[in-house]
């Protein structure tokens, strides 16, 4: 397991919240930074602290990030190359 340290830069706070987690390896780590990242399109980017040290950044230009609801857009679904 690995204690892992998140400071989520969000719009409507004047410094980053900070969240902890304890999580099982490296992969999970960066799945729960990128679902932090996702959580609301207030969420600008979010760093991930491993014992002091800071071992990933996201950016919500990096990620798709949730629109607010009432313009969320969606592009349509690619054609399926599966047939029934």
């Amino acid at each position: 397991m690995i204690d892992l340290t998140f400071h989520v830069e969000d719009d409507r706070q004047p410094a980053p919240v900070i969240r902890h987690a304890r999580v099982r390896d490296e992969r999970d780590g960066t799945t729960l930074a990128h679902r932090m990242l996702r959580e609301t399109y207030h969420h600008l980017s979010v760093e991930v602290w491993l014992r002091g040290r800071r071992v990933l950044v996201l950016k919500s230009e990096d990620v798709a990030v949730a629109a607010p609801a009432p313009y969320a857009t969606q592009a349509p679904a690619p054609p399926s190359s599966l047939t029934a």
